[in-house]
């Protein structure tokens, strides 16, 4: 996933910056430097951020 990607992702996700780190559980700074392509986004967070988009309900588990 490119630093592109990840911004579309989280615009049809209506998530911010902050509030999809507050979600995945990372640092603000550390998305901030995907969001830029500073970073390599991990796997384990593209998959997350797939099953975020596709399968209902995952956002509302991640968020308990």
């Amino acid at each position: 996933m490119t630093a592109d990607d990840l911004r579309a992702v989280l615009g049809r996700l209506s998530l911010s910056q902050t509030g999809a780190a507050r979600l995945l559980g990372v640092d603000p700074r550390t998305m901030r430097r995907w969001v830029l392509g500073e970073r390599e986004i991990p796997e384990v967070v593209v998959r997350l951020l797939r099953l975020l988009e596709h399968v209902p309900g995952t956002r509302e588990t991640l968020e308990e």
